[in-house]
């Protein structure tokens, strides 16, 4: 559906997350290389609202990922590299990239204006 730059309140870019046609949330992890569910991301982005979320081309997001957005420290994120390592609902980048040319666009559920 749409891929966002997810930065923290304090302005920090921390994820590229895509939101599918069914509206859930999926972070790019560049550890792995590939697209994992983020239910936290989820919470944030339909309800708390707590970062903010650019939306931006797949061009954007293409070249995001090739700059490293959304690389965990493993001495700081172990247990969550962990987790997604072992996640099997992972999906590869160019799955995810020819979900979001081939999803007719259509308007996205936001709790607010920040898009």
């Amino acid at each position: 559906m749409s891929f966002y730059r997810v930065s923290t309140p304090a302005g920090v870019p921390v994820w590229l997350a895509y939101v599918d046609d069914e509206l859930r949330v999926w972070c790019y992890v560049h550890n792995t290389e590939l697209f994992h569910l983020n239910q936290g991301l989820f919470e944030d982005f339909h309800i708390e609202n707590s970062n903010t979320y650019e939306r931006v081309s797949a061009a954007v997001a293409m070249a995001a990922i090739r700059a490293g957005l959304g690389t965990l420290d493993p001495g700081i994120n172990g247990f969550l590299l962990r987790r997604f390592r072992a996640d099997t609902s992972s999906l590869p980048v160019t799955e995810v990239f020819a979900l979001a040319s081939a999803e007719a666009p259509r308007r996205e559920h936001r709790p607010d204006s920040r898009q």
